[in-house]
């Protein structure tokens, strides 16, 4: 079994044990708002990577009317030499890239599968603009687990971790 059917696997049995999966639509579960934990990247060779480096602050909104937003930034961005976000360095502007993600667009639950399937409407990675992708998700308590299979930094899977906005 490769690495995204044993992490599928990981997702169903962490929600075949959770009691509010039972109790709610899989799509009353995602609505609102999501605040990031981690993303963690695994790679072809098993191994990991914490993509924001242990230091993400991030947030994801799932509306009642299908629509999504999902930003991501690593907390110890530098600030610009400059002061103006329309002139930094060619290292500063690839070190913010690296640093930061975000996408938005619509998205639609399988309630019998347990996935959500997201269209990109518009992304910082303009690669995936117009994709869909399909996610397994799960619960744990206040925690969101959703696999993605094909993330735009690359690797087998990237793991997010979400805990539900206060």
């Amino acid at each position: 079994m490769g690495r995204i059917g044993m992490l599928a696997s990981l997702v169903a049995v962490t929600l075949s044990g959770s009691a509010l999966a039972q109790d709610k639509p899989l799509k009353a579960q995602i609505l609102g708002s999501w605040d990031t934990v981690s993303v963690i990247q695994e790679r072809a060779n098993d191994t990991k990577v914490d993509l924001f480096n242990g230091k993400v602050s991030g947030q994801q909104i799932y509306t009642a009317d299908g629509h999504f937003s999902q930003m991501n930034f690593q907390t110890d961005r530098q600030k610009l030499a400059s002061g103006n976000r329309q002139t930094p360095t060619s290292d500063e502007a690839v070190a913010l890239y690296k640093q930061s993600y975000a996408l938005f667009g619509t998205y639609t639950v399988d309630e019998a599968n347990r996935t959500f399937t997201i269209k990109i409407t518009n992304s910082t990675f303009p690669n995936e603009i117009g994709n869909t992708q399909v996610r397994k998700v799960s619960f744990k308590g206040n925690e969101m687990i959703f696999v993605n299979p094909a993330p735009a930094s690359g690797g087998t899977g990237a793991i997010n971790t979400l805990v539900h906005s206060k």
